[in-house]
Formats: C-alpha cells, structure tokens, sequence
C-alpha cells in the first residue's frame, strides 16, 4: 500500500470526524478501533454506537472515493488494504473491523458483490402486501 493511500485516507477521516481523530487520540478511538466483539453480549448499547460510527466511516470512504487502492465510489473492498489504511498513529489498526463488516452483512447493510449481482430482485424489495397475506394463509409459493 503506498503512503499516499494512507495520507488520503487520514485526511479524509481527520477531517470528517474531528472529534475522534486528533492528537492525542481520545479513549473513544480508542475503544472504537478495540476489538469490539466482546462489546456484543456485555454492552449492547456500546456494541451499536461503535457500528454505527463504523457504518458512517466505512460509508463516507465509499461514497468519497476514499479506499485503499481503488476509487470505487459503490462496493466496499474489504481486505488488509483497507485495515492498513484506516490505521491511525498511537491507536493502530481497527481490531474489530472483521467484526463490523459480519454484522454489516448479516443485517444486509452491506451485501456480497456476488449474491448482488446474482440476485433476480433488488436488495431492498419488499412484497406488496396482498403477497404478504397470501404467503401467511396460503403458504410462500416455491
């Protein structure tokens, strides 16, 4: 990864959430690149705050054209590029990154680039109501 990815990417978050990146980082950072996992089942409230902030992160660099290694402003790359660049001096990595995007892709806020492309209906369909009611008395068809 070359330093210029990194260097955009600090500048876009310094920028967009001041209050969380500066110098010293403060125990909110640091808590929100912790391994939240553990966060689940103790602290609830905790657990969603943390991935809603990572939500508007990872949200503001797509829509910024702001990830490692591409300018793709509508699918997430996730990999060791994408934890590099969100490394931050004094806190490091995002420990808990995988965990954010498994619970992303489990509540459907972030969908596979396949099972997207493969889909016959869009992401956010909802049936109309009369199939509702005929799939609760009748039975779902197929």
């Amino acid at each position: 990864m070359s330093s210029s990815t990194n260097t955009s990417t600090s500048t876009y978050l310094s920028a967009t959430f001041p209050n969380e990146f500066r110098t010293p980082p403060p125990a909110r950072l640091q808590s929100l690149y912790s391994d939240i996992h553990r966060q689940k089942q103790s602290n609830p409230e905790g657990f969603r705050s943390s991935i809603g902030w990572w939500t508007r992160v990872l949200d503001g660099l797509v829509r910024n054209g702001k990830q490692p290694e591409s300018d793709d402003a509508l699918v997430l790359h996730v990999g060791e590029s994408l934890g590099e660049a969100l490394r931050w001096e004094k806190v490091g990595r995002p420990l808990g990154l995988g965990c954010v995007v498994e619970e992303l892709a489990n509540s459907r806020v972030l969908v596979p680039l396949q099972t997207f492309l493969k889909s016959p209906l869009p992401m956010n369909y909802q049936p109309g109501l009369a199939y509702r009611v005929a799939a609760f008395v009748v039975g779902k068809p197929f």
